[in-house]
Parts: C-alpha cells; structure tokens; sequence
C-alpha cells in the first residue's frame, strides 16, 4: 500500500480503527472519518503518534453534503484516493419491531445502507486518477444471533444490503473493467 490513499468509515474505534491502523501499517496515507469528531481525532492522533500520515474527518455518511465534503478533503490531502472501507454502520434500538419507530428505521437505512451507496457515489469519480479501486463494505447478518425473529430488523437490513452489494458490484464491474470491487461479508449463519 506504499504510496497509496485509503479512507475509512466508521474508523473511530473496533473493525474500523483497526482497518485504518492496517491501511497505516501496510504504507498508506489513510483518512479516518466517523460521525463523531472527538473520538476520530484521538483515533488519527494515536495513528499519527506512530509517524503515519493520516487525516481526521467528521461526517455523518447519512448526510451527501458531508460525504462530498469527506471525499473532496481526502483528496485535497493527498491527492488521489485509491481504496474505502465504507465501514459505518449503527445498530437499531433493541425492542420488538411494533415498538420501532419509523425514525429509528430511517437513521438506521440512512446510515447502514444509504451512506454506503452515498460514499461510493462519491468516491468513485475520484478514482479516476488513481488508476486502481478497492472498495471494502462490511455488515453482520444477524439472524442466527438467538433473538426472537419480531426483533429481527437487523436481519432484513442485512438482506437488503446483500442485494445491494450484487447490485454495486454489478455497478462498478460494468463502470470500469480494470476496477476491482471487494465486498466483505460476514454471516453468523455461514459460519
């Protein structure tokens, strides 16, 4: 990953600070952004404390205006983007599905789904110069997990993001041959 430029949603803390500190670690100058700007900046400065060169963002994937934004700094820093781990997911509130409100519904969508389809909506243009893409997605599918299936809303997002994943893949494959599209998927039920 020497000379190379990676960005990582949801990069804060757990799979995505570790994604980040990998991307670091391997040679990559990485931008670290999560919606929560305190913590992406102690994140970045524990990166940047080892001499990695490295960017903090906030940015709230469910918003495009910060998505752009997240993307248009990344490159103003180092000048190409060459991989994303569009890594930012949230988890619904634990309650029986009739109990969910239609806004915990949406800002779950909006992140977990939506916000990837927005990052890639604008993190694909700015490949064109690098020459190379490498487009990471990561969710759990939790239908095996031992709950109840009336509170199994995670299970349906999961499938809708698998759709979407085909589709995306599809997208890019079709976009550009020399693209490679990677796709992480982990399934409690796959083992």
């Amino acid at each position: 990953m020497e000379n190379k430029v990676a960005l990582v949603t949801g990069a804060a803390q757990g799979i995505g600070f570790a994604a980040a500190k990998a991307f670091a670690e391997a040679g990559a100058s990485v931008a670290l952004a999560d919606w929560d700007k305190e913590l992406v900046n102690k994140a970045a400065g524990q990166l940047k404390a080892d001499g990695h060169k490295v960017l903090a963002i906030a940015c709230d994937v469910s918003n495009d205006s910060q998505v752009q934004e997240m993307v248009s700094k990344t490159v103003e820093a180092f000048g190409k983007l060459d991989a994303a781990f569009n890594n930012a997911g949230i988890q619904n509130v634990l309650a029986d599905a009739a109990d969910q409100t239609a806004e915990d519904f949406d800002r779950v969508m909006g992140v977990n789904l939506r916000g990837v389809w927005s990052c890639m909506k604008f993190e694909l243009p700015a490949d064109a110069q690098a020459g190379q893409w490498c487009d990471c997605k990561l969710f759990f599918d939790r239908r095996n997990s031992g709950r109840p299936a009336k509170r199994n809303i995670p299970w349906s997002e999961a499938r809708r993001h698998r759709t979407f994943e085909k589709c995306s893949a599809r997208i890019c494959s079709a976009r550009n041959s020399h693209q490679l599209h990677l796709s992480w998927h982990h399934s409690y039920a796959d083992g």
